[in-house]
């Protein structure tokens, strides 16, 4: 599949829960055909649809999509080192 310049390729794992998560799509429209947009396996189906096939391959270097980036600041020196005190390393003789 192409993609804004890139091709896609998907693990059979993520195609395997896509389609366990699209017969939950299909469950939900067909149970209740006039609401079903407020289903949340359905919301949750157009989200990663639209990340995987639009989001992601427009500017796959975004910061925001590196693999170890915290949500969080690096601790502060003192914060680092109360921490070395309250687990101090005993090495046995």
């Amino acid at each position: 599949m192409q993609r804004h310049g890139w091709t896609l390729l998907f693990h059979d794992c993520l195609i395997k829960q896509l389609r366990k998560l699209l017969n939950a799509v299909q469950r939900a429209q067909r149970s209740n055909p006039t609401r079903f947009a407020s289903n949340a396996n359905i919301k949750l189906f157009h989200a990663l649809s639209r990340l995987m096939l639009e989001g992601i391959p427009q500017d796959p270097s975004r910061d925001k999509y590196r693999q170890g980036q915290h949500a969080r600041p690096a601790l502060p020196p003192l914060a680092a080192r109360q921490d070395r005190q309250t687990f101090p390393i005993v090495l046995p003789l």
